[in-house]
């Protein structure tokens, strides 16, 4: 579990009042960035590994977000992160030189960024000849 107490972030305030500029044909908001923001964060993260046998391993995590930022624009920082995250590994070694990897992710939605929640499935195929070299093949969703 975690919670974070911050001040002093940096945000964007009114630098003056907005005005017509000719040489764009457009409107000019003066602003600046500043340490002027607070907020909060607090979750929770559980990760765990199971050992299915010597060669086969699944990996599994999960996070809880929840941020409060005390300004106007809070909601645009806080629902550019997601609130849950799934986390899911099966790795499986058939050979001691031999890797194969099925990852899988969901992440939830960013309001903030009009993204919705989705789904990623990674495949993972390592071959280690000698300890200090390896090669990987990685298709990624």
């Amino acid at each position: 579990m975690f919670y974070n107490d911050y001040t002093d972030l940096i945000g964007i305030e009114s630098a003056g009042a907005p005005f017509f500029d000719p040489t764009i044909g457009g409107i000019i908001i003066p602003t600046r960035f500043a340490n002027s923001l607070a907020g909060d964060t607090y979750g929770a993260e559980l990760a765990s590994t199971m050992r299915m046998n010597p060669r086969w391993e699944i990996t599994g995590a999960y996070t809880w977000l929840y941020m409060d930022i005390h300004a106007p624009e809070g909601n645009l920082i806080e629902g550019s992160s997601p609130h849950n995250q799934v986390y899911l590994r099966s790795s499986w070694n058939p050979r001691r030189d031999w890797r194969v990897d099925l990852i899988g992710r969901y992440v939830d939605n960013l309001p903030a960024l009009a993204v919705p929640s989705y789904l990623t499935g990674d495949v993972r195929l390592a071959w280690r000849p000698v300890d200090n070299l390896e090669w990987a093949v990685v298709g990624r969703n």
